[in-house]
C-alpha cells in the first residue's frame, strides 16, 4: 500500500505517491514508532524520527519543509556544540558561536516563504550578534528551533498518518 502526501508546504494540492521511508528497517516496534511520532516535538528530538521525517519530506517533494528540518537540526547542533564548549573551556570565546549563528541567520533568511521565520526573529539574530552575547545567541537559536517546529506541525500530521500505515514494501 502506498500513501499519498500533499506536495510542498503551504497547502498545495499536488499529490505525490510515497515509497518506503525506512520505518520498517528502523528497528523500532510499532509501539515505539507510535510513541516516537506521537508529537512533532518528540519526532524532532529523536535522530531516527528526524531521519524518517526527512525521508518523508524528501519523497513528498516538500522542499521548504525539508529545509526547515535541516535548519532545525543545525540549530540544535550549534546549541549542543556551544554547551559542550562552555563546559570544557574555562574562558569560552564568543567567536565560534558567532560563526554558527551567522550560518543559521543566512539559512533562516533563505526561508522567506516560511511565515514563522519573520522579521522579528531575524532582528533578534541581528541584535544578538551586535551585542556579542552568547546567551542571546543561544536564545535566538532556541527560538528558531521553536518556530521551525511550529512550521513543521502540519507536515508532521501527514507524516504521522503515513507512519502508522503498513509499509509500502510489504
Amino acid at each position: 500500500m502506498k500513501a499519498a502526501a500533499t506536495g510542498s508546504s503551504g497547502g498545495s494540492t499536488t499529490r505525490t505517491t510515497l515509497g518506503c521511508i525506512g520505518k520498517c528497517t528502523s528497528g523500532l516496534t510499532v509501539e515505539q514508532l507510535d510513541f516516537l511520532t506521537d508529537h512533532v516535538q518528540r519526532t524532532l528530538g529523536h535522530a531516527q524520527g528526524r531521519k524518517m521525517l526527512a525521508e518523508y519530506l524528501s519523497q513528498g517533494k516538500r522542499d521548504t519543509d525539508l529545509r526547515c528540518l535541516e535548519l532545525y537540526e543545525k540549530c540544535a547542533a550549534y546549541i549542543d556544540k556551544e554547551r559542550r564548549y562552555r563546559l570544557s573551556t574555562k574562558e569560552p570565546r564568543v567567536e565560534p558561536l558567532e560563526n554558527d549563528v551567522n550560518l543559521a541567520l543566512s539559512a533562516a533568511e533563505e526561508l522567506d516563504d516560511v511565515p514563522e521565520i519573520n522579521l522579528d526573529l531575524l532582528e533578534k539574530y541581528t541584535d544578538a550578534l551586535a551585542n556579542r552575547s552568547s546567551d542571546s545567541m543561544i536564545d535566538v537559536l532556541e527560538e528558531t528551533k521553536y518556530c521551525l517546529m511550529n512550521h513543521l506541525r502540519q507536515a508532521h500530521k501527514g507524516f504521522r498518518a503515513y507512519v502508522m500505515q503498513p509499509c509500502p514494501k510489504s
